[in-house]
């Protein structure tokens, strides 16, 4: 069986995968996805009956679609073993002391931030965090040379990420900081820090190797170009989200060291990392994408889908089998200077441009990131966009949950902004709340954080 598989099999599995033929990958995922699925169907209550009237000879396509709303209401019939209860999870939410502990000391468990609603709970089993930890040494942290700054009883690692939840960065973050001989060697830094703390702390710290958010990295840099960051890292590792040409060039320019990125998901695990190239390559041995459109109808002309239906084979213990998920990608035609065989990848979901701001005849930047943040301390907040309208005013637009008091909401997220950007020196920029729905770009999403004017 697939799941029987030991680590150094996995490792090479994994480096074979990345030369084989699609047509030899394809092959590999329909042997794996077909074992997934019967186990699914053996050990799930939910799928059990949502594939009762499956063809014996099932393809990919046969499958029904899966989704955060239809699957999280049934999530004890979801998960494939019974330990995994919703009441364990409960308790071990309730304390913040847990995030990078195992679950019944064994499961490693993450959230998404739950912004619109109830947070993905994710369970994930030893397989699963052989799998991907194999792709993650072999593709992205050997391939580009980052495996020396690993080594925590050598060197320091900091992480500037959004803290004070369970969600995988974080929760990653602390998993490697218990496993470590020296847990002092790891810095954690809030998104929501102000800039010159972060940049203090860095300083003072002189970690090797950075972890952290596109966007917020690109801040880092600009600190870096103008003299007030000082530090020399020999790598940067970005995760979540886009890594833009212009932030990874500031990035370059400002540091001159490695930078790997690492295109992640709560449901998916490791989906894409870069190559030497530049070029973003899908693991899609272990990881099915499908790019559809708003009518959830494949996308094969190489336009920008409006999401993805994610299967990830890896995943034995809460299936995720074509999962919608609201990323927009194109899978590209062609091959990678590279050599690696597998497909090319462009992204754009959860990106977008910091956010310059007029200061004393100067400017101060913060990444979308930072906002983006804040709505999931805000309780009854369903929906939101923050908009950018000059050098000096930046406007928020809201939709708020059924039951929820308006007058309520806007003074608590107005007070997060106002000291976010206190916090940065930017006391002269004005925020205010508008009553204007959110507005969806020309692809059908809504960016939460747009720059108009």
């Amino acid at each position: 069986m697939i799941r029987e598989m030991k680590r150094d099999e996995l490792l090479k599995s994994v480096r074979e995968a990345e030369y084989l033929t699609q047509e030899e990958r394809q092959l590999l995922q329909q042997k794996r996805l077909h074992e997934l699925v019967d186990y699914a169907r053996e050990h799930s209550d939910y799928f059990k009956t949502y594939y009762q009237d499956l063809p014996e000879d099932y393809t990919l396509n046969d499958l029904p679609m899966t989704s955060k709303k239809q699957l999280m209401p049934h999530f004890e019939d979801w998960v494939t073993d019974k330990r995994v209860s919703r009441e364990a999870l409960e308790v071990y939410f309730s304390d913040l002391n847990n995030i990078g502990m195992p679950l019944l000391e064994e499961f490693s468990v993450l959230t998404t931030s739950g912004t619109t609603g109830q947070p993905l709970w994710m369970v994930r089993d030893s397989f699963h965090g052989k799998v991907h930890g194999s792709m993650m040494a072999v593709r992205l942290m050997e391939r580009l040379g980052i495996d020396p700054w690993l080594d925590s009883s050598r060197y320091k690692m900091a992480s500037i990420i959004g803290t004070g939840g369970f969600h995988s960065a974080v929760s990653s973050f602390e998993r490697m900081k218990n496993s470590s001989p020296c847990p002092e060697h790891f810095l954690l830094c809030s998104i929501l820090d102000p800039i010159p703390e972060i940049v203090a702390n860095l300083n003072a710290f002189e970690p090797a190797l950075i972890t952290g958010y596109p966007s917020v990295m690109a801040v880092l840099a600009k600190e870096k170009l103008e003299g007030r960051l000082t530090i020399e890292p020999k790598a940067i590792a970005c995760s979540a989200e886009q890594l833009t040409e212009y932030a990874y060039k500031m990035m370059k320019d400002a540091f001159n060291c490695t930078i790997a990125n690492s295109f992640c998901s709560t449901e998916g695990g490791e989906v894409a990392f870069n190559c030497t190239c530049g070029n973003m390559h899908l693991n899609d041995d272990w990881i099915i994408i499908e790019p559809v459109d708003s009518n959830n109808q494949p996308v094969t002309d190489q336009t920008m889908s409006a999401g993805v239906l994610v299967t990830n084979l890896a995943d034995y213990l809460q299936p995720i089998i074509r999962y919608h998920v609201e990323d927009s990608i194109i899978i590209e035609d062609g091959q990678c200077p590279c050599g690696s065989k597998l497909p090319i990848v462009r992204l754009l979901g959860r990106n977008g441009e910091n956010l310059s701001f007029d200061i004393d005849g100067g400017s101060r930047t913060i990444a979308p990131v930072m906002l983006d943040f804040l709505p999931t301390k805000t309780d009854g907040i369903l929906q939101y966009q923050f908009v950018q309208k000059s050098p000096k005013l930046l406007e928020m637009r809201i939709v708020y949950a059924n039951g929820s008091n308006k007058e309520e909401v806007d003074s608590q997220i107005s007070h997060y902004v106002k000291q976010l950007f206190k916090d940065n020196q930017m006391d002269a920029v004005v925020f205010e709340i508008v009553d204007q729905p959110p507005v969806q770009s020309k692809g059908g999403k809504i960016k939460t954080v747009v720059i108009d004017f």
